[in-house]
């Protein structure tokens, strides 16, 4: 399961949000007797045309990790944030896959 959201304007809380639509979607899977294993990993995929995060890369991709030796609490979601204003404009050859 996939959600991709185009996020067009400049919104604060676009981790809020994000998290929000994440367990919005793992939350309409739930049913009484289902076991957790069973659910279906979320990708939420933001697609931004203002810079949003403090990161330098035009790619970010965000998952549940411990604070101090970052290992994964669960693959059950995964965010990507893509900020068009910082990807740099490129000749079609040395693009990346992503990038294209």
């Amino acid at each position: 399961m996939c959600t991709i959201e185009i996020q067009q304007y400049v919104e604060k809380d676009i981790g809020a949000r994000a998290y929000y639509y994440a367990a919005k979607v793992l939350g309409s899977e739930i049913t009484r007797g289902i076991t957790y294993h069973k659910l279906t990993p979320v990708i939420i995929i933001n697609f931004l045309t203002h810079n949003h995060l403090s990161t330098k890369n035009y790619h970010s991709c965000y998952h549940f990790n411990e604070d101090d030796e970052h290992s994964r609490l669960s693959d059950i979601v995964t965010f990507h944030f893509v900020e068009f204003p910082i990807m740099q404009k490129k000749e079609h050859g040395v693009m990346t896959r992503l990038e294209k």
